[in-house]
């Protein structure tokens, strides 16, 4: 008896200083510079923060409410509600009643409220705009604020970001000898072009053959503030050689929560209990992606005089972009037609007209609704 009472004894303990491990992480802006150092708790695989950064870093007039009868925590960040429970992994977002789920639940920790750093890198870049980044091996978090996100003004230079599919290592589809990330990195240099007004600029997230993650993409788009679109550009393929032509595709994940089969276990199951974050951040730009997509399949039917493809589907490639965003797949390399439209200039070269004619269009309907906001 005695035995067992000293295991369970050693395993509380266990479990308290493994609860209580405490490391300190650094809190940086965009330029690296300090904003704060605090102190930060491991436990279950994950690192913990204080409420009290969410107060320190985004909102100075955060409030929050704690219910200790029902372990239920409120916080108003931002003029947005979050509502938590402790231990619990499922979280609502008021405005809209959103529900989204984290891995890893909210603690209570000496009387501490605290929040798993995914809460901090999925969660607030998502519903609120910041860029969030952690590096666990540095110990360090950077917050960068695009200010410009939730807003439609329009003035001046007119920014769109056209992405390259593939590159380097990846190279995408292939037939006959023709690769995907080829066809896409010259039609987009031919895209680098400027409007006879000089209004607008195209910044491309490669210029070069260059390997880039999925990361690397939205990290380069939701760091150019200035940017009000973006357009993801690829090449379709098929096991039946009859498909083909243009096809544009739109973000919409359709649900509350997005599930996804995560990792498999030993025995090749999949949880079906974790939910991933659904990326709430193209829900703000979903009907604006929508209007642009169909200002640019109404640009490719006028050029091409053929009935061009429109689809909404839960885009991986693009659903953590601050902007409105769309995918573009310019043709079918396993279709005879495409292939050799592909292969020459003529076609690349319409398209990047077509792309830019469009973004024109998009600006000046941007434009012409400022006006009349600004008139009202």
């Amino acid at each position: 008896m005695r035995i067992i009472q000293l295991i369970v004894a050693l395993l509380i303990v266990a479990g308290n200083l493994y609860l209580g491990q405490a490391q300190s992480i650094n809190i940086v802006d965009e330029n690296g510079k300090l904003i704060i150092r605090t102190d930060a708790l491991l436990t279950g695989g994950t690192t913990y923060l204080s409420t009290e950064v969410l107060r320190l870093v985004f909102d100075t007039n955060l409030t929050q409410k704690y219910i200790p009868l029902t372990k239920n925590l409120t916080l108003v960040l931002r003029e947005r509600e979050i509502r938590l429970r402790i231990n619990r992994t499922l979280i609502q977002i008021e405005p809209g009643g959103q529900n989204v789920s984290l891995h890893y639940p909210p603690l209570l920790f000496k009387r501490k409220l605290f929040l798993p750093i995914e809460f901090f890198t999925q969660l607030i870049p998502q519903v609120y705009g910041f860029d969030v980044s952690y590096n666990a091996t540095l110990h360090r978090m950077q917050v960068i604020e695009k200010s410009s996100l939730f807003t439609d003004n329009v003035s001046g230079q007119f920014t769109a970001i056209i992405d390259l599919g593939h590159g380097g290592q990846d190279a995408g589809c292939r037939q006959d000898g023709i690769l995907e990330k080829d066809v896409v990195l010259r039609l987009a240099k031919r895209s680098q072009i400027e409007s006879s007004d000089k209004s607008i600029t195209i910044l491309l997230t490669r210029d070069s053959d260059t390997t880039l993650s999925a990361k690397d993409r939205i990290r380069f788009a939701n760091r150019k503030k200035e940017a009000k679109l973006f357009i993801s550009i690829h090449c379709n393929m098929s096991f039946s050689p009859e498909r083909k032509g243009i096809e544009i595709y739109v973000n919409n994940t359709r649900s509350d929560l997005l599930k996804i089969g995560l990792d498999p276990d030993k025995n090749g199951n999949t949880n079906d209990q974790f939910i991933l974050l659904k990326p709430l951040s193209q829900d703000h730009f979903l009907e604006e992606s929508r209007q642009f997509a169909a200002i640019l399949k109404n640009q490719f039917e006028s050029v091409f005089s053929e009935k061009i493809s429109m689809f909404e589907l839960p885009l991986n490639m693009i659903q953590n972009i601050y902007m409105p965003a769309i995918l573009v797949e310019v043709g079918y390399l396993s279709n005879p037609v495409d292939l050799k439209r592909l292969r020459g200039d003529q076609f690349l070269n319409q398209i990047s007209v077509v792309v830019l004619r469009a973004i024109e269009k998009y600006q000046e309907k941007l434009t012409t609704e400022n006006s009349l906001i600004e008139r009202e």
